[in-house]
């Protein structure tokens, strides 16, 4: 078996771009990743929370970048992009001598052996700068081995309609894309009594931590002045997302079109709700639509204006008893399953060693 040195986001690897990544498949093999050390690997792979020249400068092994954000779609060379390099150089993730983040990470892409995406999206705008680059999606086999011990018992959420919420989860500075359609959000909520499920952190830090630290409770209070009684903010584990997911009518997530590194972001959150058999109303970034397209899920897809209209049909016709697509389950066993996950990374580690 190949020996493969990884730099994560995370040392304990719990972090989403770890375990749902690189570590699904090493678990699949039962084989360990050597962390932080490159000297007995032979094949070394980049996060992108790694210093990509210090290990670049120092590998005489192959290198595989895994980059799950869309860095290079959003715009670049602006103070965002210069923002970005000076945190990471603070914690000693990148050098000042970029000055712009984008910078850094074109020249790392161009002189990695091999760089892995999460989405097609994401390959089209790599491509001219490496031709190796492979789509593999995140692997979301950690609900199927947690999911049958979760007890799905009923959720306690006073006041509003106890039966009937939608759920949304994420990192909570995430929750600013909920900022340009709060209204329509809070209308939905007044006007049914439904609740909405916040499964995030308590807390978050901006830009980094240099900023300051928000109460996640008191942004929410902020974007839903008129209906926070009826959000819960549900403390982020597995047990808790899928716990609440279960129980949910269906998911929400909106995206911010103008913020283009999330409009460019790929389509793991849709699946991962879909893995736990609830629909999802979407944005229309490239990702959703594509994924909507191949899936039979157009009726999903949220234009910018529509989301009253889409969370009240929506909630008319979903219950209790599920929500199953035929074509949807189909897209999903084909190109989402444990098994064609771990054999898109076979075949990159194969081919780059070649």
């Amino acid at each position: 078996m190949i020996k493969i040195a990884y730099i994560p986001y995370s040392e304990d690897l719990s972090h989403p771009a770890d375990r749902r990544r690189i570590k699904s498949w090493a678990d699949y093999f039962d084989q360990n990743l050597i962390i932080g050390e490159i000297d007995s690997a032979d094949i070394l792979v980049l996060s992108n929370a790694s210093n990509f020249e210090y290990w670049i400068d120092r590998s005489e092994i192959p290198i595989v970048l895994d980059l799950v954000d869309s860095y290079l779609g959003d715009q670049v060379l602006n103070f965002r992009d210069l923002g970005r390099n000076i945190l990471r150089s603070i914690k000693k993730k990148s050098s000042l001598k970029w000055i712009f983040y984008s910078r850094h990470l074109k020249f790392a892409i161009s002189n990695a052996h091999a760089v892995v995406v999460a989405s097609h999206e994401q390959k089209s705008i790599l491509e001219k700068f490496n031709s190796n680059i492979y789509v593999i999606p995140d692997n979301f086999i950690e609900f199927e081995n947690l999911s049958q011990n979760i007890d799905l018992q009923q959720n306690t959420f006073p006041p509003g309609n106890h039966d009937n919420f939608i759920v949304w989860e994420g990192f909570a500075e995430n929750l600013k894309h909920f900022k340009p359609v709060a209204a329509e959000f809070e209308r939905f909520l007044l006007e049914t009594g439904w609740g909405l499920h916040i499964i995030t952190s308590e807390s978050f830090a901006q830009w980094g931590g240099f900023v300051r630290r928000l109460e996640t409770m008191n942004y929410l209070k902020d974007i839903f002045p008129n209906s926070h009684h009826l959000i819960k903010l549900v403390p982020w584990s597995i047990d808790n997302l899928i716990h609440s997911v279960r129980q949910s009518r269906f998911a929400v997530i909106p995206i911010d079109h103008r913020d283009l590194f999330a409009f460019y972001k790929p389509e793991n959150k849709l699946i991962s709700f879909l893995k736990l058999g609830k629909p999802a109303l979407i944005s229309t970034t490239p990702a959703y639509i594509r994924v909507a397209d191949s899936a039979g899920l157009q009726s999903l897809l949220v234009s910018e204006g529509g989301w009253y209209k889409s969370l009240m049909k929506l909630s008319e016709s979903v219950t209790e008893d599920g929500w199953t697509i035929p074509s949807a389950q189909k897209f999903l066993d084909g190109n989402y399953s444990n098994q064609s996950i771990v054999n898109k990374w076979n075949l990159m580690f194969a081919e780059t060693l070649r």
